[in-house]
């Protein structure tokens, strides 16, 4: 991803109160994912009015301002993004409840990555009553690689940025339908092997072919290793045990090879710049550290890697 050339310099001699503050408003960003929103209201997204000035009202023009027919430059599902702000749109309105009518525009996506995303990473959120013809549909349609793993990306590609596609496999079991087709111990033995065949001969890839060759462009930090180390841990929530381990060692090697002594974990192992999308780095620690039995090796680093990405002047 884009980076941010790292500055440097003094520090400044911040108040540790002030520390404590940035540190704490960091952390609860980056653990929001897990938080269950109160009742969420909505209209008819197409019929929504707002008042100019507002960040919704931005959200709202740019989505139907958006040509949504023409392919992503990064090749990215265009409906994901496209029902990810339609639902932003029609959630934070009131009137009517929101439940029904986000499950109703999930169904008809006639898009099976759009139906178990939603109802994976939402479903919980947003109250939904899983339609398990819609998704029994979806697991059908959904295209298996070669290799078992399912596509998220051009034409024979398994992406680990949309690791959360992985829950086909917990949607088969749920429903015990297609577990011939998505078998998830088959898929984890062939992630895990894969994820091997890195530049550094551990975990850490960016690409996973049918043919299981791989694509890296780093190793770095947070897009090999961190969505890496997220795909392990949606196997271990879905009762692969190995999978925390293999977790835990990507994080024990990230600390090796990409901290820098300046105090804070570079872009990648030699390329010390700073990676913009931290701070979903530190939600990738944290969610290992959920399921640890113990602290992790190093896990101060993230308050380290804090100060000086953030609060440090120079």
């Amino acid at each position: 991803m884009k980076y941010i050339k790292s500055k440097k310099g003094l520090k400044t001699k911040l108040s540790l109160s002030l520390k404590i503050v940035t540190v704490s408003l960091l952390f609860l960003l980056c653990v929001s994912a897990f938080v269950i929103p109160g009742q969420l209201q909505t209209t008819a997204a197409n019929t929504i009015s707002y008042s100019n000035g507002t960040l919704i009202n931005e959200l709202y023009n740019l989505t139907y301002s958006t040509n949504w027919t023409v392919a992503s430059p990064m090749g990215y599902s265009i409906p994901w993004t496209e029902y990810t702000v339609d639902m932003l749109a029609t959630t934070i309105q009131t009137g009517v409840n929101t439940a029904s009518a986000v499950s109703t525009m999930i169904d008809n996506s006639g898009t099976p990555q759009v139906i178990l995303y939603w109802y994976t990473v939402y479903g919980i959120k947003l109250g939904l009553t899983y339609n398990q013809t819609a998704i029994e549909w979806a697991l059908d349609n959904e295209v298996e690689l070669a290799n078992g793993l399912p596509l998220n990306y051009g034409t024979n590609t398994f992406l680990v940025y949309g690791g959360s596609l992985l829950y086909v496999y917990y949607w088969a079991n749920y429903y015990q339908y297609d577990l011939s087709k998505w078998n998830l111990n088959a898929a984890y033995a062939t992630f895990k092997a894969d994820t091997y065949q890195g530049p550094y001969g551990y975990q850490g890839v960016l690409q996973i072919n049918g043919d299981n060759s791989v694509v890296n462009a780093g190793p770095r930090y947070y897009d090999e290793w961190g969505q890496t180390a997220r795909c392990y841990i949606l196997f271990y929530q879905m009762g692969i045990t190995d999978a925390l381990n293999q977790a835990e060692l990507a994080w024990n090697y990230w600390n090796t090879v990409d901290w820098n002594a300046g105090g804070y974990y570079q872009y990648r192992p030699t390329w010390n710049d700073f990676e913009v999308e931290a701070p979903f780095f530190y939600q990738d620690v944290l969610m290992i550290q959920n399921y640890a039995s113990t602290p992790l090796n190093n896990i101060g680093r993230l308050i380290q890697d804090t100060e000086t990405r953030y609060l440090a002047s120079g």
